[in-house]
């Protein structure tokens, strides 16, 4: 009777198992490109994506969430919320307003589209603007309409 270790016998069928990679060169060259059916490529893209999410990720795509309207003319599409941080889409219309507050957790905004007033100061696409908890907001406006990302940590 033979007397080998089981480590050493799963080394050697995993090394026998594995093609040399002049037989994988071989394989993919035989191989030609399809274009999936859309059905096909709608269940992939969905194991892809849960796949990604598994592994702590997660995408948002444009088309995805739900638009709240929040007052008139401003609507927000929560993004991410873990209880310590929540990130959202804020869409000003134009001539639309929120009212001053004071923020009960650090906020950091950052214009993607359009121009705002944040604390009376006028901002544009690219400016980034960070509340400090406890700090009070002047009454945030837009006259052409803007989106901000914003997110807000405990």
């Amino acid at each position: 009777m033979m007397n080998t270790k089981p480590e050493k016998i799963i080394v050697k069928l995993t090394q026998e198992a594995v093609l040399n990679t002049e037989i994988n060169a071989a394989i993919a060259s035989k191989i030609t490109p399809t274009t999936p059916a859309p059905e096909v490529a709608t269940r992939l893209k969905t194991k892809l994506m849960q796949g990604v999410q598994a592994n702590a990720q997660q995408f948002v795509f444009a088309h995805e969430g739900e638009w709240k309207t929040i007052d008139k003319g401003v609507q927000v599409k929560l993004l991410h919320h873990n209880g310590e941080s929540k990130s959202f889409l804020l869409k000003m219309g134009m001539h639309s307003s929120l009212p001053a507050h004071v923020h009960m957790f650090d906020e950091e905004s950052f214009v993607l589209a359009g121009e705002v007033y944040l604390q009376g100061i006028l901002c544009h696409a690219g400016d980034y603007h960070y509340a400090k908890a406890g700090s009070a907001h002047q009454a945030i406006h837009s006259a052409k309409g803007c989106t901000l990302l914003v997110k807000s940590v405990a």
